[in-house]
């Protein structure tokens, strides 16, 4: 819930940033790094295990970096063809794709009470974005990127999950990380016409997405995936419409109506549900 909340700030970093979307995808995770080897000399950095020769770990890094780059770079870029409201609701299909992706790869098991709570969590997520939220020709395409986008971070959690059993969050997090820079710094520098940060405001923005959206949400999220079946975890994961609308209501005074408030509400009950249905 923790990773949630940190990964419902990046909206705002992204939003106030002046980079591309590819430029701001890159510092996401190129930044995180310096903070994420900081972390694994700390005490209780788990450095046994699995080495990444291991064919099978190895494969299981290498796709999580690819779904990743893949859901940064459609994600940001479905922003700017539909609006944020369309977007943030198609992403948050994720939840379902990865639902699915646990019983079919790992066995778990989705129990009726468990399927309720995912049904209510979704729901309010609609309720938030309903006030914008429109269909059309118009942003078809950005719509479309948005579900392509609620695939690979699907792909992404159910590869991190399990990784996560072979090894320990921090070395998981430090190579996801690096296989994503590599991925994105060629994108970045064809595509992007500015990919330097021109100001001290402008790296602290990507400096805050990198460690606080990054390093500490995805993070979180990959150790709770330690110990929680991935499709709880991903429910989990719609608190972050909740922080983003509160964030946006705080910040950039965009109050939050009846139906969003009961949105907000509907998220937390059906969270709520979905965590007794594991008990």
């Amino acid at each position: 819930m923790l990773g949630a909340a940190c990964i419902g700030l990046s909206p705002i970093f992204v939003r106030l940033s002046e980079l591309g979307p590819i430029a701001i995808a890159f510092y996401r995770v190129f930044l995180a790094i310096p903070l994420v080897l900081l972390a694994l000399r700390l005490p209780g950095a788990r450095r046994a295990g699995p080495l990444l020769n291991k064919r099978k770990t190895a494969i299981g890094v290498v796709l999580a970096s690819v779904f990743f780059t893949g859901d940064l770079i459609l994600w940001h870029t479905s922003i700017v063809h539909t609006n944020v409201a369309n977007a943030t609701l198609f992403a948050n299909m994720a939840v379902v794709y990865v639902s699915l992706g646990a019983w079919l790869l790992f066995g778990q098991a989705l129990t009726r009470v468990f399927m309720l709570g995912m049904i209510i969590a979704l729901a309010g997520a609609a309720m938030l974005s309903a006030d914008s939220f429109s269909l059309g020709w118009g942003g078809l395409f950005g719509d479309l990127l948005a579900m392509g986008a609620a695939v690979c971070y699907a792909g992404y959690l159910l590869m991190i999950s399990w990784a996560r059993g072979r090894m320990g969050t921090r070395r998981l997090i430090l190579l996801t990380c690096i296989g994503c820079s590599l991925l994105l710094m060629p994108l970045m520098l064809v595509f992007e016409d500015d990919w330097l940060p021109a100001t001290l405001y402008a790296f602290a923005l990507l400096l805050g997405l990198a460690w606080v959206s990054h390093a500490f949400g995805q993070g979180l999220i990959a150790y709770g995936m330690g110990y929680l079946p991935a499709s709880l975890s991903a429910v989990s994961l719609l608190v972050q419409p909740v922080v983003a609308g509160g964030l946006a209501w705080l910040l950039f005074n965009e109050a939050l109506s009846a139906l969003q408030i009961a949105g907000a509400c509907a998220v937390v009950i059906g969270l709520v549900v979905c965590r007794g249905s594991s008990d």
